[in-house]
């Protein structure tokens, strides 16, 4: 395969993110798009690379889920689960650096000239 992604799911709410996605997924591969976007407009390129690649874009609406599915997954056991799962993420192995106010300018520098060196940074206001 081409080492690019079979499935993105992107629930930024940017319709930039959007189109990034589309730019990353291989042939035949699916978007999952969150519903972040509220009333907002989403203006994609749906040009060559969407066309040729054969990509899907899948809407997801949290709030409801598949009427098969409800009898077993209401609202409180979904939000059960999830707050569990979150307890399980290593939320400290994701923050790359931790700056002071001061400091923020170097940080954005940082992020800008070496974003594979960023993952998550932190602004320390105390």
């Amino acid at each position: 395969m081409d080492g690019r992604p079979d499935l993105i799911i992107e629930v930024s709410g940017s319709p930039n993110a959007l189109q990034q996605a589309i730019y990353l997924t291989g042939r035949e591969s699916r978007i999952v798009v969150g519903s972040w976007y509220g009333e907002k407009e989403a203006v994609l390129n749906l040009g060559r690379t969407f066309h040729r690649n054969r990509v899907r874009i899948v809407s997801s609406q949290v709030s409801h889920i598949n009427p098969a599915l409800t009898g077993r997954w209401d609202k409180q056991r979904r939000l059960g689960l999830a707050l569990s799962l979150l307890k399980e993420i290593p939320v400290s192995s994701l923050i790359t650096d931790v700056v002071s106010f001061e400091s923020a300018a170097d940080a954005n520098r940082k992020i800008s000239s070496r974003p594979d060196e960023t993952l998550q940074v932190i602004l320390d206001c105390t």
